[in-house]
């Protein structure tokens, strides 16, 4: 197969994200790393003001600010039956937060 249209982010924190939910970044407004808990990873600018961006990830449960909340794929193959499992690195949020360690998503 080849793919003719595709967007993908330079850093991995939105890549993760968009492959988990199937939004891009534009949606999911998760667009540098995330890693500390409500701190932006954007370089401070005198002139420009960057946005309120999702800079704690993505989550399936509501009550973390700046975080995209949406189902993940993983969810919809097992509410259909599916068995899934995952190999390598799968931090999809910033440290404590629901996303940071995701395994428990399939457990709502």
């Amino acid at each position: 197969m080849m793919f003719t249209q595709a967007y993908a982010s330079s850093i991995s924190s939105p890549s993760r994200c968009s492959l988990i939910t199937g939004t891009n970044a534009a949606r999911h407004r998760v667009t540098n790393w995330t890693l500390q808990k409500n701190m932006s990873t954007d370089r401070k600018d005198n002139l420009l003001a960057t946005p309120d961006w999702n800079y704690n990830g993505v989550s399936q449960v509501p009550g973390t600010n700046n975080t995209y909340v949406g189902t993940s794929f993983v969810q919809l193959l097992k509410d259909n039956g599916y068995h899934t499992i995952h190999c390598g690195k799968a931090h999809f949020g910033a440290i404590d937060t629901p996303g940071e360690d995701p395994h428990h998503w399939g457990s709502k």
